[in-house]
């Protein structure tokens, strides 16, 4: 499954679209809640790098 159909099928699982489902996702890469295109972001940054700052967007959520 490529990313935005992960992205998808997770905001179906909560009774989101897309639009709304990739919002959390836009905000831990960007930090921003409007901006670029949010996967072609992703395909900038790869997949380490990415992942990093959705880790580090979680880690803030958790505290």
């Amino acid at each position: 499954m490529d990313l935005k159909g992960a992205v998808l099928a997770a905001g179906e699982e909560h009774g989101l679209k897309l639009g709304k489902a990739q919002a959390p996702v836009r905000v831990a890469i960007t930090g921003r809640i409007i901006g670029i295109a949010l996967f072609e972001s992703l395909e900038v940054l790869r997949k380490d790098r990415a992942l990093a700052r959705i880790d580090a967007a979680l880690a803030k959520f958790a505290a």
